[in-house]
């Protein structure tokens, strides 16, 4: 298991909900992900389908290898969008 969080069902037309995601950011960093994504974390290697955001401190940014690996440790690639 990993120490993260994550939302599903990631949209920035839906501005009640992004603005959730933004303050929820502020108190601990999470995943955003638009639907049809997915994480998949399995023998130390973590692959990505889909959307996925990270959001910390109200700042969001795509997830590549590097976010993965400052935030959970991951040793495998990711493929993102």
């Amino acid at each position: 298991m990993t120490n993260i969080t994550i939302l599903s069902h990631y949209d920035t037309e839906d501005q009640e909900r992004y603005g959730k995601i933004l303050e929820a950011s502020k108190i601990h960093p999470l995943y955003a992900m638009k639907d049809l994504s997915a994480i998949f974390i399995k023998d130390g290697r973590t692959d990505t389908v889909g959307t996925i955001r990270y959001v910390e401190d109200g700042n969001i940014r795509p997830v590549h290898t590097i976010v993965y690996e400052e935030t959970i440790g991951s040793r495998g690639g990711a493929t993102i969008e």
